[in-house]
């Protein structure tokens, strides 16, 4: 499997969600790059929003990816659900189920952008994910859980 692109234009994002922590010891949002990655690909795929990976990109090691069925097997998934062809599942078909998950991650990104623009003095990001997600209606406005309490157990 080769290495999982990103716009390079999303690394202050990623790097905010998926390194920076609030106290010394304790988790970042999301808590790894491929995490975000992930949770941008499921948010893209959710709101059939599918960008491009072209130009300046960075990229995960594939072994990063390699290491955690669950991610996987989202790529798997998107793939799937996305083009209804179980033909796509094939092994020689993995460069296709790689490109479709990194489009619909560039489709997340943009998102969580608009999310971040939306919540410019939020300086973790946990603020403009559960901000955004409410007004999506991924989750109930009258949560009594912090945000950093909402998202502490989000992996992938």
């Amino acid at each position: 499997m080769r290495a999982i692109k990103r716009r390079k234009e999303y690394e202050k994002i990623v790097r905010l969600l998926s390194e920076r922590q609030k106290e010394a010891g304790q988790r970042s949002v999301l808590g790894s790059m491929r995490e975000v990655q992930v949770f941008a690909a499921l948010l893209g795929f959710d709101n059939s929003r599918l960008g491009t990976v072209e130009g300046d990109t960075m990229e995960i090691d594939s072994r990063i990816f390699d290491n955690s069925e669950t991610a996987m097997n989202t790529i798997d998934l998107i793939a799937l659900a996305s083009s209804g062809d179980l033909g796509i599942l094939d092994e020689e078909r993995e460069e296709e189920r790689i490109s479709i998950f990194e489009k619909f991650a560039d489709g997340g990104f943009q998102i969580l952008t608009e999310w971040f623009q939306a919540c410019p003095s939020d300086s973790y990001g946990d603020q403009a994910i559960v901000s955004g997600m409410k007004k999506a209606g991924y989750l109930i406005d009258d949560a009594p859980k912090a945000p950093d309490e909402v998202l502490s157990d989000v992996v992938f």
